[in-house]
């Protein structure tokens, strides 16, 4: 969330200077936050607070737009509360900023008429597959719920065509660029292809503690699945855009992935008893959040509070202040097994084209190549290597130990290397 937006802030092409392997739109929007409050934690929770409120704010009005009851829609907010910050939600990522307009496109989308609310719904949708490819499922699922609804063919045609809005000037973008391919390469084929094939890349195996916690989540759907036949049909909406959002965890498990599909739960919650008496609907709401504290929250609160804010430690600013003390100014540098992070703490530029540490980027077919032929002609002049660390890239390492020479130890652990000029 740092590296993305400041090496976009300082001349980085997204596809052709870095591996970039989101749409740009959340990556554009930070690097306009961050030349405003600066690169710094409090900013990046600050936004990430903002995202969050505008959240509520519309989990309450979508609820209120379906029940006309402002105490469901009270219920419903709480239970987002209660669970989006405990699973890994107190953070910023691809998967918490598309949540806005994929509730903003649900909002308008629960009343198909005028035509503007498809216009408005669509839009929405479309932005949402510009911060994250998972976006785009969410769009589909719309235009299958308008086939649903038997909408005109000119009000289909509307959400056909809304998303060229944005898409159009995308394009245009990227050809300016030359940079068409490397989107192509980086957002779509290798994700969906070489990717998934990469050991360690799809990780949907899950533990006992994540299995309990599914359970309690989806588990009482089956209620809401019971009564659907009470509930307005808007509901049906709700209840594919959480099936999308489930399916959107793919490749790889973990909190944060889920929580796109987070706010349909605590949607469908409500719904699912506001036909059932004001006084059981409480009831069944504490009930459920006393087992959302005792298993939930309050180990979470027990293990992390009061820590320091993951990838930027206080051990990891110390580590940028040696890198920059040992650093002249406008040379470049290359990070092989540290955080992407110390290029920010450090105010220092990595060479092109710049990768994060992950083998499935190294490992695509010509990259460590396509790489090695852009190192050749401006190479990065200082190299920091941590090992022993999990994966190194084996081109890239024999050209390093060529090309380049150690001149000690930043720490230990920490090679620093120079380039043999």
């Amino acid at each position: 969330m740092f590296v993305y937006p400041y090496l976009k802030s300082h001349g980085y092409l997204l596809y052709l200077d870095m591996v970039h392997p989101y749409p740009p739109l959340l990556t554009i929007i930070l690097s306009i936050w961050f030349s405003i409050f600066g690169y710094s934690v409090p900013a990046l929770q600050g936004i990430t607070w903002l995202i969050l409120a505008i959240n509520d704010i519309l989990i309450y009005l979508i609820l209120l737009s379906i029940t006309k009851n402002r105490i469901i829609g009270l219920l419903g907010l709480s239970s987002y509360i209660a669970l989006q910050p405990f699973l890994e939600g107190n953070m910023l990522w691809f998967d918490i900023a598309v949540t806005i307009p994929i509730l903003l496109g649900t909002l308008f989308a629960l009343k198909v008429k005028p035509n503007s609310r498809i216009f408005l719904a669509a839009l929405m949708f479309a932005a949402a597959a510009l911060i994250k490819q998972t976006g785009g499922l969410f769009y589909l699922g719309f235009l299958a719920w308008l086939l649903i609804q038997k909408v005109k063919r000119n009000d289909f045609l509307i959400a056909l065509l809304t998303p060229l809005i944005l898409l159009i000037p995308l394009l245009f973008r990227l050809l300016q660029e030359g940079a068409v391919g490397g989107f192509i390469s980086w957002v779509v084929y290798y994700p969906s292809t070489f990717w998934t094939s990469f050991p360690g890349y799809v990780q949907m195996n899950l533990n006992k503690g994540q299995m309990l916690l599914m359970g309690f989540l989806i588990l009482p759907l089956f209620f809401f699945l019971y009564k659907i036949k009470k509930v307005k049909e808007e509901a049906y909406l709700l209840l594919l855009f959480l099936i999308i959002g489930l399916i959107s965890i793919y490749p790889r498990f973990s909190y944060f992935h889920l929580q796109t599909a987070l706010p349909f739960f605590a949607l469908l919650y409500p719904i699912a008893i506001h036909k059932i008496s004001l006084f059981k609907s409480i009831w069944f709401w504490l009930l459920g959040l006393a087992v959302c504290m005792i298993f939930i929250q309050r180990p979470l609160i027990l293990r992390e509070w009061g820590a320091q804010a993951r990838f930027a430690e206080n051990s990891e600013y110390l580590i940028a202040e040696k890198i920059k003390n040992q650093v002249p100014e406008g040379e470049t540098i290359y990070l092989q097994g540290l955080y992407a992070s110390q290029y920010v703490f450090s105010d220092l530029l990595p060479g092109k084209p710049w990768l994060d540490n992950f083998g499935w980027y190294y490992e695509a077919p010509g990259v460590q190549e396509w790489t090695l032929e852009r190192w050749q002609q401006d190479p990065p002049k200082h190299i920091f290597m941590r090992g022993p660390y999990e994966y190194e890239p084996k081109f890239i390492k024999s050209w390093i130990l060529e090309n380049y020479s150690e001149t000690g130890k930043l720490m230990d652990g920490i090679v620093h290397l120079e380039y043999k000029k």
